[in-house]
C-alpha cells in the first residue's frame, strides 16, 4: 500500500487539500503536514518525521510538496530516518497531484504506478 503526505507551508492549504481528495478517493492514505511547530507559515522537519513515523512500517510512502523548503524538510526527514527506499518526493501540481494519487493509491496501485499516474501534472525541478 501507498500512503501520501501533503506538504504545504500552510496548514490551511494541506489540510484543506487532504479535505478535497477525501471527496474522490475516501479510503487513501493520505496526511497534511503544513505549518511550522508554532502554526506559522513554513515547515516543520518534526511534523514531517513525526507524520512519516507514524504511518505502518510496510506502506510505501509518496510526498507531494508545495514550494522549495518543503522539498528541502522532506529530504532531510527521509535522511534522518534513513528512509530514502521506502519513501518518494514528487514535485507536482500539489491539488491535482494529492487528487490522482489519492485515487490511483485508492485502487491499489504501487508507488510506481502511482509517480507514473502523476507524469501530466509533474512540474520539473
Amino acid at each position: 500500500m501507498t500512503s501520501i503526505i501533503v506538504i504545504s507551508h500552510s496548514e490551511k492549504i494541506a489540510m484543506g487539500v487532504v479535505e478535497l481528495t477525501k471527496e474522490m478517493a475516501p479510503n487513501a492514505d493520505i496526511y497534511a503536514c503544513g505549518g511550522t511547530d508554532d502554526n506559522l507559515l513554513g515547515t516543520s522537519l518534526n511534523k514531517i518525521m513525526s507524520t512519516i513515523e507514524s504511518i505502518p512500517e510496510e506502506h510505501d510512502i509518496l510526498i507531494l510538496y508545495d514550494i522549495g523548503s518543503s522539498y528541502m524538510s522532506a529530504e532531510s526527514a527521509i535522511d534522518f530516518l534513513d528512509l530514502q527506499e521506502r519513501v518518494k518526493i514528487v514535485k507536482a501540481a500539489l491539488v491535482e497531484g494529492s487528487l490522482i494519487a489519492s485515487v490511483s493509491a485508492e485502487l491499489g496501485k504501487n508507488i510506481t504506478e502511482i509517480i507514473e499516474d502523476l507524469k501530466p501534472v509533474m512540474i520539473e525541478k
